[in-house]
């Protein structure tokens, strides 16, 4: 998905609990967990719980964490071209997001090439090899070009 769809919580929430995989592009000012977040309703100046959480762990931006060091970038060759295949740099990170003041956890991919940087939201299992994640993230044109030129 491009971002106008990756972007939308609950469309990615409504994918995940109908078991389909999703691969979402993202904002890189997109905010992530590294930890679990706690999800605490402060009490208010009447001392009642509020109505409204506030999430307790510092959260990240996905571009914060394409230069943290502990990263182990890979180069792959993931789409045939006409002359060879398309190099980019990919790493993987596992985050948590909040939904509906829920956390769950699902990976961040960050894609490096020659002309730019993309930030992508998954749900795939958690054992799933960074090359398949790269593959099915990198195909994503290709289904987009077929789904165009179906419609003509």
């Amino acid at each position: 998905m491009d971002d106008l769809y990756g972007r939308n919580h609950d469309l990615r929430q409504k994918l995940n609990e109908a078991g389909i995989e999703y691969y979402g592009d993202i904002p890189a000012d997109t905010s992530v967990y590294l930890e679990k977040p706690q999800i605490v309703y402060p009490l208010t100046n009447r001392g009642t719980p509020s109505i409204v959480p506030q999430i307790v762990e510092p959260r990240s931006k996905a571009r914060e964490l394409r230069q943290k060091d502990w990263l182990e970038w890979q180069s792959l060759d993931c789409v045939p071209l006409k002359r060879g295949y398309l190099d980019a740099k990919f790493v993987r990170v596992r985050v948590w997001l909040v939904y509906d003041n829920q956390p769950r956890q699902e990976w961040l991919l960050i894609r490096q090439d020659a002309a730019q940087i993309t930030y992508v939201l998954s749900n795939a299992p958690e054992d799933i090899d960074l090359k398949t994640m790269a593959w099915r993230k990198t195909h994503r044109y290709f289904i987009e070009r077929s789904n165009q030129d179906a419609k003509r």
